[in-house]
Formats: C-alpha cells, structure tokens, sequence
C-alpha cells in the first residue's frame, strides 16, 4: 500500500482509505487474485489423473475427530460461494475452459 500511496501522491495525511487508492489506480485487492489463483489450481486438480498424488492428497480425508483448535479451511468453497458459483457444478465448468478461465480473472 506504502508504493501505491507514492505513485498517486497520497501521504498519510491525507487520510484517503486504502480501498479509494486501489480503484482509482485500478489494482485488485490482493485477495481476489489469490482467490483467483487457488481456483485456477484447483481446475487443474480436477482435471488431472486421479492417480497423482496431488489429487489423492486433495481428496484424503482422516478418520476420527480432530482436535480442539481452528477448523479446516475450505478456500476453494468459499471462493465459489463468494462469486455464486453452484459447487455441485465445478466439474462441469472445469471442462468448459472458456467459463473456467474467466473464473480465475475475476
């Protein structure tokens, strides 16, 4: 944020809020592009062989309970729940690379 508010000529002073700095440069919050990014990997880990390892340690799940502490995450869910993407679908629209690409830029 420190690079965005020099190249606009903002200082703290000016007390102009993060979010107004990044649309009038038209940079994207950094959450979105990871978001981005985790589904594009997971296009990819949907459509490889379900032999890899990758889709195999994606897809284990333990037995029994866990521990106390912080729940598992579910990123890619929420990212389909943040853009109204049906989750039941994802396999569908894995396949039809047009819809899926566009996925990943939002």
């Amino acid at each position: 944020m420190q690079y965005l508010c020099k190249v606009e000529g903002r200082t703290r002073r000016d007390r102009v809020r993060n979010s107004a700095i990044r649309t009038n440069l038209g940079v994207k919050p950094a959450e979105s592009i990871l978001e981005g990014h985790k589904l594009r990997w997971f296009g990819y880990l949907l459509l490889i062989d379900q032999e890899r390892t990758a889709r195999k340690t994606y897809e284990t799940r333990v037995e029994g309970r866990r521990p106390r502490g912080r729940p598992r995450e579910e990123s890619v869910k929420e990212a389909f729940r943040r853009r109204d993407m049906d989750w039941i679908r994802k396999r569908v629209m894995v396949q039809e690379h047009d819809i899926w690409s566009r996925l990943g830029k939002l």
